[in-house]
């Protein structure tokens, strides 16, 4: 048990020097660690109804513009007009006609949107790709032409 306490501390406060740029000595670790931003949470229902509306929505376009949809729920979560959670993001009357329960839950989209989900649990920023999104945070899109455009 000693041992490996000793192990994660070997390999913990080196970790969080490298990410806050200081020193992190077992003094001030409690400190450090409250420094940190608070997850933003999600379920594994929420990915899943994410991949649903992915499939509803961008089939067909490539990953990263698969994200773009992603990141649009999201950002409506953000923001907090459209709903609180995920789930009522994409649930809101006359959002994301994309999303039905019945859709399936293809393992490359549920890859992209594990992806995504995480970099905004974490508090990463939306993704750019332009032309389809050249300023975040984008809250809604449209397609034509295969293609989603976000804004």
């Amino acid at each position: 048990m000693l041992l490996a306490l000793i192990t994660v501390s070997a390999f913990l406060l080196p970790a969080l020097a490298a990410v806050t740029g200081e020193s992190v000595s077992e003094g001030n670790y409690d400190d450090a660690a409250n420094d940190l931003p608070e997850p933003k949470p999600y379920t594994p229902d929420d990915v899943i109804m994410l991949a649903k509306t992915v499939w509803g929505e961008a089939r067909g376009c490539s990953p990263d513009e698969q994200a773009l949809v992603v990141w649009t729920v999201l950002n409506r979560v953000d923001d907090g007009r459209f709903g609180a959670t995920i789930a009522k993001v994409i649930t809101r009357r006359h959002q994301f006609k994309g999303y039905k329960k019945g859709h399936p839950v293809k393992r490359e989209i549920l890859a992209v949107v594990m992806r995504e989900v995480q970099k905004w649990s974490r508090g990463e920023e939306p993704p750019l790709l332009p032309p389809y999104a050249k300023k975040a945070p984008y809250l809604y899109f449209s397609g034509r032409r295969g293609h989603n455009w976000f804004r």
